[in-house]
């Protein structure tokens, strides 16, 4: 019996002014291209964003085209051109989910050329045929679970009842400054008084940065980071949420990990990166190559990071495993009430750490660092493998003079994450090893240690105009100091920053803490 011909389905999404009329044309000219394609008008190819790309791939499609006018002839000047951007990012993020970045293509077609149209769409269809089928798996994703949580649980874990109203949560955090409607004591009142109702539709539960500076200030330590998170998981389960960030690309790359047989993310190790299949250490890479496949341009580069804290190993002696199929850790889900997804991302992850055998696990991002040693022991246990942040080592080695660092003479600041610092409690360590590098000076900035400023977006969700207020707050007080670097144990804190001083004349140059030690590091 004969192998029946793979027909692949293909989405087609064109210009309103340009390639849909373009389309038009081809049809009433009779031109004859294959019926596997299904054509969605937009208005501009400058709407489109990766999200609408790997939310198609996901459902199944096995190519994406985009067509749109000219460069030159945009009806909205330059849209296509930032398509044109967008694709490249785009074919970037696919390429490390395990998709073929040859089923994204984008391309010019005007209102007159009906038989370019024709022939593209023969061409992407023959290539697509060639390619086979999406290599997406066809599975349910995790569906989410009904809500067993009380008011009264959520009040009780967050020790809310503590909450006397003194304000000064309120006058503490990052948000109401910048939002005078934002009211952290209101909200807990709210559920001390049962408004659950008002409560879960408050907009207020999804403004907050979950940063904890309102703990740290509370005089009864009232968890006000645990009490939205509770809120949230509630609020979620009845369909509620935040406003994605980026077009809720983030959450879409965690849906396509999920549905990816293998992904391909290790792309960047370079030869001079000592890494084994076989070690004590495991290095928890995270969402680095996502994250540099997404903000490319902004000049953060969350690889070096990933580069240099292999580096770091090496030289301590250690060539760590990595694991090419982990998934995202699972903070944002976790932060965003979608305890479906957390749940299904922490079982994997553990599972897929415990059957490799490591012993310790390094982590360079504070949030897979938080997520791991509390949220997964709260929920699975033990984890049966030690969790450590790099700096955390480092601080060892120096303490017992395993560290030859060389001179750089430089003045620097520090930006204490919120996760490493308030929630766990790594103020010095970092500090311990900037102040250990011959000629280089740390001074602080106004706010410091538990006191220290968010960077002003958490969970990807809800990057509004108070984020970049508190965002600029946080730069002016880092140049305050006169420090020419700006130092981060966090990635997000990294890209945030660098974000919002994008279109300063007078920057501050961000890295990270391993890129600094990388460097000062002897060979």
């Amino acid at each position: 019996m004969a192998t029946k011909e793979f027909e692949p389905n293909i989405i087609i999404y064109a210009c309103n002014w340009c390639s849909y009329a373009g389309a038009d044309l081809a049809g009433v000219s009779r031109l004859q291209y294959p019926p596997n394609v299904k054509i969605n008008r937009i208005m501009c190819t400058g709407r489109m964003n990766p999200t609408i790309i790997l939310n198609t791939l996901a459902l199944g499609i096995d190519g994406v085209l985009i067509s749109g006018c000219h460069f030159g002839d945009c009806h909205y000047i330059s849209g296509n051109e930032k398509c044109d951007e967008m694709v490249k990012v785009a074919k970037g993020l696919i390429d490390l989910l395990g998709i073929e970045p040859e089923r994204l293509r984008f391309e010019q077609i005007s209102a007159a050329e009906g038989p370019k149209f024709a022939q593209t769409m023969t061409e992407f269809t023959d290539q697509i045929k060639k390619l086979g089928p999406n290599p997406l798996l066809k599975k349910e994703l995790a569906a989410k679970i009904e809500d067993k949580l009380s008011l009264e649980d959520i009040i009780k874990k967050a020790d809310a009842y503590h909450c006397y109203q003194c304000s000064q949560c309120v006058g503490s955090c990052p948000v109401s400054r910048n939002r005078k409607t934002h009211n952290v004591r209101r909200n807990v009142r709210k559920a001390v008084y049962g408004m659950e109702d008002r409560l879960l539709n408050d907009l207020d539960i999804w403004s907050c940065l979950t940063c904890g500076l309102c703990t740290t200030k509370c005089p009864f330590k009232v968890d006000y980071p645990a009490f939205v998170q509770g809120i949230r998981q509630k609020a979620f389960s009845l369909g509620a949420s935040g406003t994605a960030s980026h077009d809720g690309l983030f959450q879409s790359i965690v849906r396509v990990q999920q549905l990816a047989s293998s992904q391909n993310r290790l792309a960047w190790l370079t030869d001079d990166l000592k890494t084994e299949e076989k070690s004590d250490y495991l290095y928890f890479v995270g969402c680095l190559p996502y994250l540099e496949a997404a903000f490319c341009e902004n000049g953060s580069k969350p690889l070096k990071i990933a580069r240099d804290t292999i580096s770091i190993l090496n030289k301590l002696g250690i060539s760590p495993m990595l694991l090419d199929n982990e998934r995202c850790c699972g903070h944002d889900h976790f932060w965003s009430g979608d305890m479906a997804s957390f749940k299904q991302l922490a079982k994997y992850n553990l599972e897929l750490i415990r059957a490799s055998g490591a012993k310790k696990v390094v982590f360079s991002c504070p949030e897979c660092f938080q997520v791991f040693n509390k949220d997964y022991r709260e929920r699975f246990g033990e984890l049966g493998f030690e969790v450590m942040h790099i700096v955390e080592l480092l601080s060892k080695k120096l303490s017992s003079n395993g560290l030859a660092l060389k001179k750089n003479d430089r003045k620097v600041t520090f930006q204490d994450s919120c996760r490493l610092g308030r929630f766990a409690g790594l103020y010095e360590e970092p500090r311990n090893i900037i102040k250990a590098i011959p000629g280089t000076e740390l001074v602080e900035m106004v706010d410091n240690r538990s006191n220290s400023l968010c960077c002003g977006s958490t969970g990807w969700t809800n990057c509004f105009k108070c984020a970049k207020k508190t965002q600029i707050e946080r730069l002016g007080e880092a140049k305050d100091t006169g420090a020419k670097t700006l130092i981060t144990t966090c990635p997000k804190c990294q890209i945030h920053l660098s974000c919002a001083q994008e279109k300063d004349e007078e920057k501050i140059e961000i890295r990270d803490i391993t890129n600094l030690i990388a460097e000062a590091m002897e060979s």
